[in-house]
């Protein structure tokens, strides 16, 4: 499966302990899909304002489609309409709870939290899914939830237990390695083309138990798109980048308030 040393045979306990009982070591096949930006370029929408305007947006904070099991992930939803009378949200299609405000925290997440999440704004419908992994494993690659186009920077981390220290990092693309200017937690591609599309995981070594071992991370699909044509895009958007930053300004400007978020104890 990739994994360049032997395995400890116990998980990280939920105080980040090294004692805990046996953990799944699984190896996600996580296919990341169009998540920022779909307001914009969702191909089920048809062109025009009125159209893109329909689904609100879901993202992620912090940004990343795969968390460790105890760690807090906050899940906001921006619409083009006006507050209403609140918002749904929903994990694996099943309504989940109604709020007020636009946020959702998940506070302490567990194995099953993982799956996929919808919000749904009262005039707006409801969001495109966005897909959440919660991971037992020792250290994990952490990729964007959403979609990635040319053109666009790609930040990959390699992230041990609950922030443990890695050395020695090493990344892969379809089994082989990787080689920045300079290696670190973070793999960071300025500008992302589709031959960067593959299959990524990283190597590291860290300790588990008692001893310093050798580990790999599960691996995570990437798929590099490219461009969409003009017609796709929102009117006046001359390229999928711009779109991006419009959309990007718009979520902030909507969802980067000192709003009060509701947290799941």
């Amino acid at each position: 499966s990739g994994c360049l040393g032997s395995l400890p045979s116990s998980a990280p306990d939920s105080t980040g302990g090294l004692g805990g009982a046996p953990g799944p070591w699984h190896g996600a096949h996580l296919l990341l899909y169009a998540k920022v930006g779909s307001v914009l370029f969702s191909p089920s929408l048809s062109a025009g304002p009125s159209a893109t305007a329909q689904k609100p947006t879901l993202t992620l904070d912090p940004p990343w489609s795969t968390v460790f099991r105890g760690e807090s992930v906050t899940l906001m939803c921006s619409t083009s309409h006006p507050p209403g009378r609140g918002f749904t949200w929903y994990h694996n299609d099943k309504s989940l709870r109604s709020t007020i405000k636009n946020s959702l925290r998940i506070e302490y997440t567990e194995m099953s939290d993982t799956g996929r999440y919808q919000c749904e704004a009262p005039g707006s419908g409801r969001s495109d899914p966005v897909l959440l992994t919660i991971s037992n494993d020792w250290l994990i690659l952490q990729a964007p939830y959403y979609a990635m186009f040319e053109g666009d920077p790609l930040r990959l981390r390699c992230y041990g237990w609950r922030g443990a220290k890695v050395s020695g990092i090493s990344y892969y693309r379809d089994g082989a390695n990787v080689e920045p200017s300079h290696v670190n937690s973070e793999l960071f591609i300025k500008q992302a083309k589709t031959r960067d599309s593959g299959r990524y995981h990283c190597t590291g070594s860290m300790r588990t138990e008692v001893i310093v071992t050798k580990v790999s991370s599960p691996k995570v699909s990437i798929s590099v798109q490219a461009h969409r044509t003009y017609s796709e895009l929102s009117p006046g958007a001359s390229s999928v980048s711009g779109a991006r930053r419009d959309l990007a300004r718009t979520v902030c400007a909507r969802s980067c308030g000192a709003e009060d978020t509701v947290t799941i104890a």
